[in-house]
């Protein structure tokens, strides 16, 4: 009997052989592949009405022999009550090998049917396919698509059954080491026979040194252990342990993919074709217009390649965006330029009261020199500018008499024009060697309002001025207006009225916020002011009406053509212009594309972009009248319409071809 079933299982397995040898020669013979067909419209049959209601949509698929089941649109089959592949290939042809898609948001979304006929489909075999797309310049890899045969599942699973099977018989590294590896019974004997007392220790649990033990024994404990180890035990584990990676070669010869697959699905019906539709994204670039892809495959028996199917024939996708309506033309801005100019800078220079000396060790007046030097600096190293003149103001707080103060600021205005004068004339010398081109007169336009604004009398020294305001009325009044912690504006409004400077004081004295502006404002009225008055190097007029371009404004269209369309909107926004409105439409800003459209004059690309947003936003009939006064200013925008999927499925609503 035993010999019968051996005989037929051999003739089984020569039929099938034989059977997967045919039919390896029927696939060579007959150049069987899969196929690549496109999935959408654009002037051809929709295939959504001819798949099944379960076509599979990029779902992965593993089934194992330990219960766990992974299937794409699987259900369950009453024979046999297992989870199986229920995807029946529908009979759908394709004539097209191209399609127009969009790029929306920066992206395009690619979609394509992948045919696998029957032929190349057995039990014991595993299709392995890849898809690969080309554009600009580059050769993407997409994940694989993986069809097996439920037979060729069970030789993997079964592999991975052995393999686990060999890790179970290693021994684990935190497992006890007396129990494990020793003759414990043999290692009891001895101590009982020989060493009675020793054995009673046993049930003692009670602490004994290590010392007594090893008298009691005349040798170590580690000697004892070691005479009763197994040694080859050890060593066969440490070989086991070595071998896990031979051993995984060995039985699972085709392990289970887990990344880079996009479906792995087991077939239990190896009598049907199967039909996967694929869908991938890519991140829109500049210059994409077209992208190419094809289809490669194998079929693979355990672990050999038995055949190499021909690459499927190519799809190709042209890609349209509308940035196809930016408008790249260089874009210009008018710019008035002054011959004249001035530059200041303030210093709150402290003085000890009613001094004009400067101290630099005073308060924070060090720190306050060395940034005056620096603001002087930088505004007399620009080889850009010649500096006519410098007038150098000092001012005063209210405290004192008019005529104490107006006398105060004139000395502190002086003492600061020499403190800082020979600074002043170095960088003068250094970064302006034609000196101060132009004599003093109608070169301090404004001077004249100063108080006390006057010459020295030396050459150089002529373009130094100094000025002085005894009591800064007016900066102080504008300081009280703006501060909201003094209470009694009324109050000092009327205070302001009085013209004598000596009994305005004294009557703000009365006020209950006098401290406060006293300790708080009157410091900032206790300042020097530098005003230098220049002119453009080389300049004659006194005004020059230029042309220039528009730096953010190209930079904005640059953003839009490559598609950064976030840095595109933020750029273009304010110019509420075609390109604004390309780039709003872009990232989906429907509402104020429409609100920028709107206001722009009647052209083809317009109307073709408006008829887009108000498609997006549901408003059918609007998007009809603005696709055909479109097409009235420039006919070419009938065929545009193919290309984007709002007007293409307008087109087909309406019937407007």
């Amino acid at each position: 009997m035993e010999r019968n079933v051996l005989i037929l299982c051999v003739m089984a397995l020569f039929m099938v052989s034989c059977g997967g040898s045919r039919r390896l020669k029927e696939l060579s013979r007959n150049n069987v592949s899969a196929a690549l067909s496109i999935a959408g419209e654009s002037g051809m049959r929709d295939l959504s009405d001819s798949l099944p209601e379960f076509a599979p949509q990029d779902r992965v698929a593993v089934v194992d022999r330990l219960g766990k089941v992974y299937v794409m649109d699987a259900e369950k089959d009453d024979e046999y009550g297992e989870m199986v592949i229920s995807d029946k290939l529908s009979a759908v042809v394709v004539e097209a090998r191209f399609l127009n898609v969009a790029e929306r948001n920066g992206y395009v979304d690619l979609a394509f049917d992948v045919k696998v006929p029957k032929e190349m489909i057995a039990s014991d075999w595993q299709v392995r396919m890849t898809p690969v797309l080309d554009y600009l310049g580059r050769r993407v890899q997409l994940d694989k698509i993986l069809i097996t045969g439920s037979r060729y599942r069970e030789e993997q699973l079964r592999g991975y059954e052995l393999y686990e099977k060999f890790l179970n018989s290693i021994i684990p590294e935190d497992a006890d080491f007396i129990s494990t590896y020793t003759h414990r019974r043999l290692l009891e004997l001895f101590i009982e026979r020989n060493f009675t007392e020793v054995a009673k220790l046993k049930g003692d649990t009670s602490f004994v040194d290590a010392a007594i033990v090893s008298n009691l024994f005349g040798v170590t404990k580690n000697e004892v252990v070691d005479h009763y180890t197994r040694g080859h035990l050890i060593r066969r584990n440490e070989r086991r342990i070595a071998d896990k990676e031979r051993m995984f070669a060995k039985y699972v010869k085709v392990p289970i993919e887990k990344g880079g697959v996009r479906l792995d699905s087991v077939l239990h019906n190896p009598d049907s074709s199967l039909l996967y539709r694929y869908t991938h994204t890519i991140k829109a670039k500049r210059g994409l217009k077209r992208v190419d892809l094809t289809l490669g495959g194998e079929i693979y028996r355990s672990d050999k390649c038995i055949y190499t199917m021909a690459a499927a024939e190519p799809l190709t996708y042209y890609i349209s965006s509308l940035t196809y309506f930016a408008e790249r033309s260089v874009r210009y801005i008018k710019r008035v330029v002054e011959r004249n100019l001035t530059a200041n800078t303030i210093s709150y220079i402290d003085f000890r009261t009613g001094s004009h000396e400067i101290c630099d060790t005073l308060r924070d007046n060090y720190a306050e020199i060395g940034l005056l030097k620096k603001n002087i600096a930088n505004i007399l190293g620009d080889k850009s500018y010649v500096v006519d003149s410098l007038l150098i103001t000092a001012s005063c707080s209210p405290e004192g008499t008019l005529r104490t103060n107006e006398m105060l600021a004139r000395m502190r205005a002086w003492a600061v024009r020499e403190y800082f004068k020979e600074h002043v004339k170095s960088h003068l010398v250094e970064n302006n060697s034609e000196y101060w081109e132009l004599s003093l007169e109608g070169d301090m336009a404004g001077a004249d309002k100063m108080q006390g604004a006057r010459n020295t009398s030396e050459e150089l020294d002529t373009k130094i001025r100094t000025g002085w305001i005894a009591e800064g009325w007016e900066r102080l009044h504008s300081l009280i207006r703006k501060d909201s912690l003094i209470a009694d504006k009324e109050f000092m409004e009327m205070c302001f009225e009085i013209a004598d400077p000596d009994k305005r004081e004294s009557k703000m004295m009365e006020s209950p916020s006098y401290g406060y502006i006293r300790d708080e404002l009157y410091p900032l009225l206790r300042c020097v002011k530098f005003d230098f008055y220049m002119h453009r190097k080389g300049m004659l007029k006194d005004t020059v009406h230029t042309t220039e371009i528009d730096t953010s404004y190209m930079a904005g269209v640059a953003a839009l053509v490559d598609m950064d369309y976030g840095k595109a909107v933020t750029l273009l926004r304010p110019y509420r212009d075609l390109n604004s409105a390309v780039a709003l439409l872009c990232m989906d800003y429907n509402g104020s594309a429409l609100e920028v459209l709107n206001a722009l004059p009647e052209s083809a690309a317009s109307e073709y972009m408006k008829s887009v947003a108000y498609a997006r936003l549901g408003n059918g009939k609007r998007a009809v009248e603005c696709f055909m006064r479109s097409v009235e200013c420039n006919p070419s925008m009938r065929h545009r319409g193919n290309l984007d999927p709002e007007i293409a499925h307008l087109l087909k609503e309406y019937n407007l071809h």
